[in-house]
């Protein structure tokens, strides 16, 4: 059986207006500040079931600490952008294959 492994990546995704990429980016900029992680910015834009337009950005972190999601979700929280978002974040936590 395998061995269990502690991820090391956090990869963080939710929908949001496309017009807010430049705060995205510099809530980035205060994570690396506040936490100390570099992250990455991604956005897809696709069409929902009706044809209208909708942006998913995902938020990426490598090389983490394990209290690191959680004080990331915190300070997230305590964001005023953060009751823009259209759906809840949505977190999950890998391990690297190397």
């Amino acid at each position: 059986m395998p061995e269990k492994r502690t991820p090391d990546s956090l990869f963080i995704w939710y929908l949001a207006p496309a017009a807010m990429e430049p705060v995205l980016r510099q809530w980035l900029k205060e994570v690396e500040i506040k936490l100390g992680v570099k992250g990455e910015l991604f956005l897809r834009s696709d069409t929902d079931s009706e044809g209208n337009l909708r942006t998913t950005f995902m938020e990426t972190f490598r090389n983490i600490g394990n209290s690191f999601a959680s004080d990331l979700e915190a300070l997230a929280d305590q964001q005023a952008w953060s009751e823009q978002l259209l759906s809840p974040r949505r977190c999950e936590a890998f391990s690297r294959i190397e």
